[in-house]
Protein backbone atom coordinates (compact mmCIF):
# COMPACT_ATOMS: atom_id res chain seq x y z
CA UNK A 1 0.00 0.00 0.00
CA UNK A 2 2.87 2.51 0.69
CA UNK A 3 4.55 2.62 -2.70
CA UNK A 4 -0.09 3.10 -3.94
CA UNK A 5 0.29 5.90 -1.98
CA UNK A 6 3.83 7.33 -2.85
CA UNK A 7 1.86 7.03 -6.36
CA UNK A 8 -0.60 9.25 -5.70
CA UNK A 9 1.19 11.70 -3.98
CA UNK A 10 3.42 11.81 -7.50
CA UNK A 11 0.54 11.80 -9.42
CA UNK A 12 -0.80 15.03 -7.71
CA UNK A 13 2.79 16.88 -7.91
CA UNK A 14 2.39 15.87 -11.31
CA UNK A 15 -1.16 17.74 -11.90
CA UNK A 16 -2.49 14.57 -12.47
CA UNK A 17 -5.41 13.71 -9.90
CA UNK A 18 -6.73 10.61 -9.47
CA UNK A 19 -10.23 9.39 -10.81
CA UNK A 20 -12.59 7.44 -9.20
CA UNK A 21 -11.75 4.14 -9.67
CA UNK A 22 -7.85 5.22 -8.76
CA UNK A 23 -9.27 6.41 -5.09
CA UNK A 24 -11.74 3.49 -4.96
CA UNK A 25 -9.42 0.62 -5.80
CA UNK A 26 -6.96 1.94 -2.66
CA UNK A 27 -9.71 2.56 -0.25
CA UNK A 28 -10.42 -0.96 -1.13
CA UNK A 29 -6.18 -1.65 -0.75
CA UNK A 30 -6.37 -0.02 2.65
CA UNK A 31 -9.66 -1.81 3.86
CA UNK A 32 -8.27 -5.52 2.83
CA UNK A 33 -4.91 -4.37 5.47
CA UNK A 34 -7.77 -3.06 8.21
CA UNK A 35 -6.29 0.21 7.70
CA UNK A 36 -9.31 2.28 8.05
CA UNK A 37 -8.35 5.59 8.95
CA UNK A 38 -6.52 5.40 5.73
CA UNK A 39 -9.41 4.09 4.01
CA UNK A 40 -11.62 6.99 5.37
CA UNK A 41 -9.12 9.92 4.93
CA UNK A 42 -9.26 8.60 0.73
CA UNK A 43 -12.79 8.34 0.95
CA UNK A 44 -12.71 12.46 1.84
CA UNK A 45 -10.36 13.15 -0.03
CA UNK A 46 -12.22 11.74 -3.11
CA UNK A 47 -15.00 13.44 -2.07
CA UNK A 48 -13.45 16.49 -1.87
CA UNK A 49 -11.91 16.14 -4.95
CA UNK A 50 -15.71 15.95 -6.31
CA UNK A 51 -15.84 12.11 -6.94
CA UNK A 52 -18.77 9.87 -6.31
CA UNK A 53 -18.12 6.88 -4.13
CA UNK A 54 -19.96 4.08 -5.47
CA UNK A 55 -21.59 0.76 -3.48
CA UNK A 56 -19.34 -1.17 -3.60
CA UNK A 57 -16.36 1.71 -2.26
CA UNK A 58 -18.77 1.65 0.65
CA UNK A 59 -19.47 -2.07 0.35
CA UNK A 60 -15.69 -2.59 1.28
CA UNK A 61 -15.32 -0.26 3.86
CA UNK A 62 -18.27 -2.10 6.04
CA UNK A 63 -16.55 -5.81 4.91
CA UNK A 64 -13.35 -4.11 7.20
CA UNK A 65 -15.61 -3.24 9.98
CA UNK A 66 -17.53 -6.21 10.19
CA UNK A 67 -14.37 -7.84 10.29
CA UNK A 68 -13.21 -5.66 13.71
CA UNK A 69 -16.90 -6.58 14.35
CA UNK A 70 -18.14 -2.90 14.37
CA UNK A 71 -21.34 -3.19 13.59
CA UNK A 72 -22.52 -0.08 14.55
CA UNK A 73 -20.29 1.33 12.18
CA UNK A 74 -21.97 -0.44 9.02
CA UNK A 75 -25.36 0.39 10.00
CA UNK A 76 -23.86 4.61 10.20
CA UNK A 77 -22.47 3.70 6.29
CA UNK A 78 -25.82 2.48 5.30
CA UNK A 79 -27.55 5.81 6.64
CA UNK A 80 -24.55 7.51 4.92
CA UNK A 81 -25.41 6.31 1.77
CA UNK A 82 -28.59 6.76 1.65
CA UNK A 83 -28.45 9.91 2.40
CA UNK A 84 -26.52 10.26 -1.03
CA UNK A 85 -29.00 8.19 -2.43
CA UNK A 86 -26.44 5.16 -3.31
CA UNK A 87 -27.74 1.95 -2.17
CA UNK A 88 -28.73 -0.67 -4.91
Amino acid sequence: MEEAVCMLLEMHRSNCEADGVTYATLITGFCKCSKLDSAYGLLDRMIQQGHTACATTYLHIMLAHEKEEELEECLELINEMKKIDCLC
